[in-house]
C-alpha cells in the first residue's frame, strides 16, 4: 500500500495555489465514463477549494482539497508529459477541531 503524505501548516494562510502546468481542462475515463476535470488557481471540479500543496521535483504534486461538506480529498498528479497527468485519489469526511501539522492520505485502490 502506497501512502502519500501531506504537510499542512497550522495557519490561516494555506498554500493552495495550483501550479500552472496542471491547470486547465482534462480529460479522462474514469468508473467507466467520460470525465472531465477542470483545474483552476485554487479549486479542482468536484473536490474543492486547495488548500495546500506540496510539490517533489516539479514532476509529482500532492495536493489537499475541501468541499462545501467539508470532506477532504487528497490528490496526487503525477505529470508524464505536458499533455498527460496521472491522478490518485482518496476522499475523507474528516471532522477537525484544530488542523493537525500532518495529515496521512492513502490513494484509493
Amino acid at each position: 500500500m502506497l501512502s502519500i503524505f501531506v504537510l499542512v501548516q497550522n495557519s490561516l494562510a494555506y498554500n493552495g495555489t495550483i501550479p500552472m502546468i496542471l491547470r486547465g481542462a482534462w480529460f479522462s475515463w474514469e468508473n467507466g465514463k467520460n470525465t472531465l476535470t477542470e483545474l483552476d488557481p485554487t479549486t479542482m471540479t468536484k473536490r474543492g477549494v486547495c488548500i495546500d500543496v506540496k510539490d517533489d521535483y516539479h514532476v509529482n504534486y500532492t495536493m489537499l482539497f475541501k468541499n462545501e461538506e467539508s470532506c477532504y480529498t487528497c490528490v496526487k498528479f503525477l505529470v508524464r508529459t505536458v499533455n498527460v497527468l496521472e491522478k490518485m485519489e482518496r476522499h475523507q469526511k474528516l471532522i477537525l477541531l484544530t488542523l493537525p501539522k500532518l495529515l496521512r492520505c492513502s490513494p484509493m485502490a
